[in-house]
């Protein structure tokens, strides 16, 4: 049989008034009963219901992280993977749960968020640009929860705080790698989706190369499409070099140099957006901008708590991202 407060209280030779103050916090109880009545409850293997605790603090000891995704797949994401163990780690250092949901609920006549504010499940969100709307912050504001997106808007972008990667930096990172290899005609392959993330990159490089000699080959991201632009893109013979918005993309590159008689990186520099999957177990290995999701998270959910706990202000937060140099640009090495 579980042992109750009533058992914890008989055995202190206190109420069970008592007992139930010491769980909560009281600061009127002593510190002498206080000690005893912990004495008592860790010899008797009791542990108090979190959260009939939590409710009686007048929090829940949730954080949500709320997703937007349509199929499976989307939870097999590597990134959000990585996220997700960068705001876990901090969840739990703050002695709070991680909750994680699906905001695709069709039909139903709440959203997920909207059912967590309601039923006051959650003292923190940590939501994606994509489910926001006016409505929803309206809503998140007048609750007073605090939260914060994981990834810039560019729509309320001055009505929220996020914290994303510095995407224009990374392209400009990538673009003086490919020029101090004695690169000069760069073009820039992938970024159809729309996403502000690969936006950011091809401006970035617009930026870095000058609008006039931009090259930008537009496409899906997916073996198909990468190769038909890929091959669309070296029969030109425009570029010397290229930037691809992720791994899929650079392999594309990769097997239409191939079957071209091209050269990389003799005749073609490639440089990849993101180090994971594929950039280091490629023939050649690739040069990454590397996209580091784990702090991204971490830095979201210390935010998070750093707003439930002070109330801060509105804050954008854009990481820097770094390079790896391997030999899909090391040109002299190729010329040894």
């Amino acid at each position: 049989m579980a042992i109750t407060i009533h058992d914890v209280a008989k055995r202190a030779g206190v109420s069970p008034s008592t007992v139930s103050r010491v769980i909560s916090g009281n600061s009127q109880i002593s510190e002498k009963t206080t000690q005893n009545i912990n004495k008592v409850m860790k010899e008797m293997n009791f542990y108090p219901n979190s959260q009939a605790r939590n409710l009686a603090k007048g929090n829940s000891n949730n954080i949500a992280l709320v997703i937007d995704a349509n199929e499976k797949a989307s939870f097999a994401n590597m990134f959000f993977n990585s996220s997700v163990f960068g705001i876990e780690k901090i969840v739990q250092e703050n002695n709070y749960n991680l909750l994680i949901t699906n905001n695709n609920d069709s039909g139903a006549k709440k959203s997920s968020v909207m059912k967590l504010l309601f039923e006051s499940k959650v003292d923190g969100l940590i939501l994606p640009p994509s489910i926001l709307t006016t409505k929803l912050i309206k809503e998140i504001n007048t609750h007073k929860i605090p939260f914060v997106v994981l990834g810039e808007s560019s729509e309320f972008g001055d009505q929220i705080s996020y914290v994303d990667i510095n995407n224009k930096v990374g392209s400009k990172l990538a673009v003086q790698h490919l020029k101090d290899r004695g690169y000069k005609h760069i073009a820039y392959l992938g970024g159809c989706d729309k996403e502000i993330f690969s936006e950011n990159r091809i401006l970035g490089y617009q930026e870095t190369v000058g609008k006039e000699s931009a090259h930008v080959y537009k496409c899906e991201s997916n073996k198909e499409a990468g190769m038909k632009e890929a091959l669309k893109m070296l029969t030109k013979k425009e570029c010397d070099s290229v930037i691809c918005n992720d791994n899929i993309l650079a392999f594309c590159v990769i097997k239409a140099a191939k079957k071209m008689g091209i050269n990389i990186p003799g005749d073609l520099g490639l440089v990849t957006f993101d180090n994971y999957p594929l950039a280091e177990y490629t023939d050649p290995e690739l040069t990454a901008i590397v996209i580091d999701t784990y702090a991204q998270g971490e830095e979201a959910a210390n935010f998070l708590f750093n707003s439930m706990k002070e109330h801060s202000t509105l804050k954008k937060t854009l990481l820097i991202p770094s390079i790896i140099s391997r030999e899909s640009t090391d040109r002299d090495k190729n010329n040894e």
